[in-house]
């Protein structure tokens, strides 16, 4: 049987011990991890796909991107399947990440119209508009996700880098700035703080982030 069926007809058999009855059904599996696995075996049995989810993300983070294209050409087949956040924005980042914009904006876009206030999705538009060089769009977006969540080193990274690219320095270095106080190991950022402290012939304090 399948096995969200094999789940929940466990420790079902009626039994003469009443006490035996209240272990079974403390065994019991909740009702939610039930509806989980069966979500999850409806996303992935029907396509038949040779790689689990997890395997692909640890191939997507080692740049082994060849299993990561198979997986995501399998789930967009089927993709009117998935109606969750997280799971769009993973299949989005995959898609930018194997240059299918298209794919990873149309995918975003779902999860904006699933949850319109959540920064994580804001972020992942500031990340496409970004890889497109649209920079007006960028710093939107970016500045969309920190008005959301405040504490999100990335968008400010990206509301930097938009706004340098538009010739905006000043609110330029302020966002960067931002990042680098979220996030202070971030080399490049210091980096990018260096040049523009240079830039606008700040010795002192171009010294003091060497």
């Amino acid at each position: 049987p399948p096995l969200g069926q094999a789940i929940t007809d466990s420790s079902t058999e009626p039994s003469s011990e009443p006490a035996e009855d209240d272990d079974a059904d403390r065994k019991k599996p909740p009702q939610k991890l039930i509806y989980t696995i069966r979500q999850v075996l409806d996303l992935l049995q029907p396509r038949h796909l040779q790689v689990a989810w997890l395997e692909v993300h640890q191939a997507f983070m080692l740049e082994d991107l060849e299993p990561v294209e198979a997986f995501v050409q399998g789930v967009l087949e089927h993709e009117e399947k998935i109606d969750n956040v997280p799971q769009l924005l993973i299949l989005a980042r995959y898609c930018r990440r194997l240059d299918r914009i298209e794919d990873a904006t149309r995918l975003t876009e779902r999860a904006l119209r699933i949850d319109d206030e959540n920064a994580d999705v804001q972020l992942e538009l500031a990340e496409i508009a970004l890889s497109r060089e649209a920079w007006s769009d960028a710093v939107d977006h970016a500045l969309e996700s920190t008005e959301l969540r405040f504490q999100n080193p990335r968008a400010h990274v990206i509301l930097g880098t938009a706004l340098e690219s538009c010739e905006d320095l000043q609110n330029a270095e302020v966002a960067f700035g931002v990042a680098a106080n979220q996030h202070p190991g971030n080399l490049d950022v210091q980096r990018r703080l260096l040049a523009l402290a240079e830039g606008r012939g700040s010795t002192d304090e171009a010294a003091q982030r060497r």
